[in-house]
């Protein structure tokens, strides 16, 4: 048996192997993504505000998970990385509700291409 770290309504979240469990379907495989507005303004690099769903889940404390339909998707070089998008948690104005990301890719900067992939919608390059 599955040991679920969060229960948050229909989602489970486990922990040890960081995935996501729709309690109904199994894991979450596919997200439906919008695009709703570009917050570079905030970043260093291009930051656009995603709308997904199923919404995602992020760690509020050790002892409490939330989900949220938002995210930020962030494109920057890194200084000894190279290009880079990051995926974070968000709210519905693109502040991030967690710094820990929940996707992206090294070696790239293009956001649509990187959260089509995220969501199960597109092949990775």
């Amino acid at each position: 048996m599955v040991q679920h770290e969060f229960i948050m309504e229909r989602y489970a979240y486990n922990i040890k192997h960081k995935v996501l469990y729709n309690l109904y379907q199994g894991a979450i495989e596919m997200r439906n993504i919008k695009f709703i507005k570009d917050i570079s303004e905030r970043f260093r690099g291009t930051a656009h505000l995603y709308q997904v769903e199923p919404p995602v889940e992020y760690i509020e404390s050790e002892e409490n998970s939330k989900l949220t339909p938002y995210v930020c998707a962030s494109a920057t070089m890194l200084p000894l990385g190279g290009p880079q998008v990051f995926i974070f948690p968000a709210d519905e104005n693109g502040e991030l509700l967690d710094v820990g990301e929940i996707g992206g890719r090294k070696g790239t900067l293009d956001i649509e291409q990187v959260m089509r992939e995220w969501a199960g919608i597109a092949d990775k390059e």
